[in-house]
């Protein structure tokens, strides 16, 4: 037993010298996921002669592979050396294992190699950054399973542990904030909410926040897949909130950040697993997240259409722009008093708060940016966009709000039905595209569905937005001056395709033309 330990002692000596010797925090009790801070050195506390190298390596397409060295002696005092590799997924490694006998020094391809053979299957699940169980199934030899306790006693210099998220940041990556609002599906109408991603200084995290929903329990879908339940409760004043936060490295009162929302599917669901709340949560910060810069001289005002509800209301959109500042305003009047809500883009903006005064009613909501005191921070182009003022659900005022400001030479323009792939035979659509220099605008719009519902958009199998349909019509819009994303693989829509699906079926189609 001591000629063992000493070959060990002197093998660990070998591999320690270039490792950092700190055992890293425990994330115990919060889940987590493998990443490359698990790359180092574990022993066997129940097995003093046999020791693991585990390496996280990367798989060549955004995900991570596992390479683990396996090195024990049997009562002969005889080295047996093992080798494994497989996929990471979550907090476990799934292994094929090779056993190699008597290993030579020739290189790969060469006669050695004839001595690697398949022992069996096997994995890794760790319980935290330092402790993992480690199990051989399947074996092919005849050797029989097993499963030993592995635990972390060197780590690669520099590198900290968290189980989520941060694990994998770079300390010379720049920081990233990206905001975004939900939007109310027929089930949650009258409801709000916004998400915040958050990457800096080592850390990262992501918080859902939603209110004026009825109080109890929601669940958090990151596609498809639950990640958490958010507790809606009534507050003192009127309404209710609820919210959930998310970080890695995990703290009190959050949960271990382990997913990467960024350009996924978010749903908030109820307790019946209706959607309520969704978006899809955007790559990039949207263009002027810090304010909306300012520019050339320019004035909008557009009266806005009344749809009837209140015949007597009216409604205008006004938006300023100078060198150093950008403003932008609705007010609303002759309406009955109350909270209206203001959308720009299908994307919740704000409440208009419309107050009893002497001769009528009369409400407003006003941006700038920079932002000053009574005034929300404009941190969004209100310019091309569909403003809409609703109670509850009801549209009660709207406009495309458009101006005339000429353009640059680089445009286009393109305009096409949608073609119905026969799946619900009375549905139809229409897709836009213009460019305008470095701008970007396209529309799809669809009607005569027979379903109300999400439906998901795609470009060219990507998924890129979400129509919600109601009365079997429903919009979507978008604008590189308030999203980064990519619509397209080129610089333009020529040969992509177009695919509006429900449940995973294409109901309407387009094949741009190259």
């Amino acid at each position: 037993m001591n000629t063992k330990n000493n070959w060990l002692r002197i093998l660990s000596i070998t591999l320690l010298c270039c490792i950092s010797m700190t055992v890293q925090a425990s994330i115990s009790g919060t889940g987590g996921i493998t990443t490359r801070a698990f790359t180092g050195i574990w022993n066997q506390p129940a097995h003093y002669s046999q020791s693991t190298v585990i390496q996280i390596v990367s798989d060549g397409h955004g995900g991570l592979n596992a390479i683990v060295y396996w090195i024990a002696f049997d009562d002969g005092v005889r080295p047996y050396w093992y080798f494994a590799e497989g996929p990471v997924t979550g907090n476990r490694i799934d292994l094929t294992i090779y056993e190699a006998r008597d290993p030579q020094t020739s290189p790969p391809g060469g006669p050695g190699d004839s001595n690697l053979q398949v022992w069996g299957a096997g994995m890794i699940e760790f319980d935290h950054c330092t402790k993992g169980t480690f199990t051989g199934v399947d074996s092919i030899s005849g050797t029989g399973g097993f499963q030993f306790q592995i635990n972390k006693v060197a780590s690669v210099a520099d590198t900290t542990c968290a189980g989520g998220l941060s694990d994998g940041i770079n300390p010379s990556d720049s920081p990233v904030d990206i905001k975004s609002f939900f939007i109310a599906t027929a089930a949650g109408a009258g409801s709000s909410g916004k998400a915040e991603f958050e990457v800096s200084a080592g850390r990262t995290s992501f918080k859902v926040e939603i209110e004026d929903l009825p109080v109890g329990d929601y669940g958090l879908n990151i596609e498809g897949i639950n990640q958490g339940s958010i507790r809606v409760e009534a507050l003192t004043g009127g309404g209710s909130k609820g919210e959930i936060e998310f970080r890695s490295p995990v703290e009190s009162g959050k949960v271990l950040l382990t997913f990467d929302p960024r350009d996924k599917l978010v749903d908030v669901t109820n307790s019946a697993s209706a959607v309520v709340l969704t978006q899809l949560f955007p790559d990039m910060p949207a263009t002027g997240t810090g304010g909306l810069p300012g520019g050339e001289d320019l004035e909008i005002s557009i009266e806005m259409t009344n749809t009837g509800v209140y015949p007597a209301g009216e409604a205008e959109a006004e938006f300023e722009q100078r060198p150093e500042r950008s403003e932008f305003s609705v007010e609303i009047e002759d309406i009955p008093a109350g909270a209206y809500d203001l959308f720009v883009g299908t994307v919740f903006r704000g409440v208009i708060t419309v107050e009893d005064l002497d001769g009528g009613t009369e409400g407003e909501i006003e941006f700038r940016s920079p932002s000053e005191a009574g005034k929300l921070l404009l941190d969004f182009d209100p310019r091309n966009q569909l403003i809409e003022v609703k109670q509850d659900t009801t549209v009660l005022f709207s406009t495309d709000f458009t101006p005339s400001d000429g353009g640059p030479d680089d445009r286009i323009e393109l305009e096409f039905d949608l073609v119905n792939t026969g799946v619900d035979k009375d549905a139809s659509g229409t897709f836009e595209y213009k460019k305008d220099g470095d701008r970007t605008t396209a529309e799809v719009e669809v009607e005569d569905l027979s379903e109300d519902g999400l439906y998901k958009l795609f470009f060219s199998n990507a998924l890129k937005g979400i129509i919600m349909v109601e009365d079997g019509e429903g919009r979507w819009r978008f604008d590189t001056r308030q999203a980064s994303i990519g619509l397209f693989p080129g610089s333009n829509p020529l040969g992509a395709k177009v695919s509006v699906r429900l449940d995973g079926v294409d109901i309407l189609i387009l094949n741009i033309p190259e």
